[in-house]
């Protein structure tokens, strides 16, 4: 595999170094970009939060739906991120990891997706490059992503390999039953897989839970997350023994170790909730519609 870098919004790696390279596309969307690299780089200096964070046996029989979960990224992109399978052949990431910023017309762009635990030794992945495409997308826009919910994008695979894999449903709960609800998260953090050169392992924060929703509809939880976990899933174990995604890692906010209680400071998700109850239709429930319009084969 190519040497890769990962993304937090829009942070294509999280080394200062790296993201200077950038400095000389002066527009304001790189300046933002450098600006959050460098925040998140201090606040990952400076935070005295143990890393909680644990490998994640793939193997046994309670983690072994975390194999859904693999890392994104566009062609001709050097960064990634990390996306799920929420069915046969349906990838769930975040837009800013599939195709960086809004970009009109942007379904179709094409990316890959590499995905379950390898049993060869010296094969981080049981299925490597899977090609795909985007299909659908939230109006994510890095002007005024504190604005909204929609940092979104749904990735439709050349191969339907999600019943060989397994895949991690997404489950449109209750905003109020949400609330302190406990969680898992599971994904591909930078600083724990040596910036992408050992995608073998997979990391996962087993003692973490919601707080509640935004008025733009994000979720904030407690979730230790760095960069690279940007589309990783947020579950909670159903009454059958499985898991399902309740929300989705965000960058928004930045990223910290810290479980910060507080909603200025906490981390952030994307949530995947319905909004029929109050008579909208949320980011949730655009998602839904997407895949039941997309069938696979």
């Amino acid at each position: 595999m190519k040497t890769l870098f990962f993304s937090s919004l829009m942070v294509f790696t999280a080394l200062a170094a790296n993201a200077a390279n950038d400095c000389d596309g002066s527009s304001k969307n790189n300046l933002r970009t450098l600006a959050l690299a460098a925040d998140e780089i201090e606040a990952q200096a400076t935070s005295k939060a143990k890393d909680e964070r644990v490998e994640i046996d793939r193997t046994s029989k309670e983690y072994q739906q975390m194999n859904a979960i693999g890392v994104v990224y566009p062609e001709g992109k050097q960064y990634l991120g990390t996306g799920f399978l929420v069915d046969d052949c349906h990838v769930l990431t975040n837009a800013h990891v599939a195709f960086k910023e809004s970009v009109a017309g942007s379904n179709g762009v094409r990316v890959h997706f590499s995905v379950g635990h390898s049993k060869v030794k010296g094969k981080q992945f049981e299925y490597t490059d899977i090609g795909g495409k985007v299909i659908e997308h939230g109006e994510f826009s890095s002007a005024r992503v504190k604005e909204e919910n929609s940092d979104w994008a749904i990735i439709r695979l050349d191969q339907s390999i999600g019943k060989k894999v397994g895949f991690i449903s997404i489950y449109q709960m209750d905003p109020d039953k949400m609330k302190n609800r406990p969680v898992i998260t599971v994904g591909y953090p930078g600083d724990r897989t040596n910036n992408a050169k050992d995608l073998s392992k997979i990391y996962g924060d087993l003692s973490c839970k919601l707080l509640g929703m935004s008025v733009y509809g994000f979720e904030y939880h407690t979730c230790q997350a760095t960069s690279g976990q940007s589309g990783s899933p947020v579950m909670d174990k159903g009454s059958d023994g499985k898991y399902y995604a309740l929300a989705m890692i965000s960058g928004d906010n930045g990223f910290s170790l810290d479980r910060n209680t507080k909603a200025s400071k906490s981390n952030m998700a994307i949530s995947l909730d319905s909004g029929k109850s109050d008579g909208v239709v949320s980011e949730g429930d655009k998602i839904i519609a997407a895949l039941q319009a997309d069938k696979c084969e």
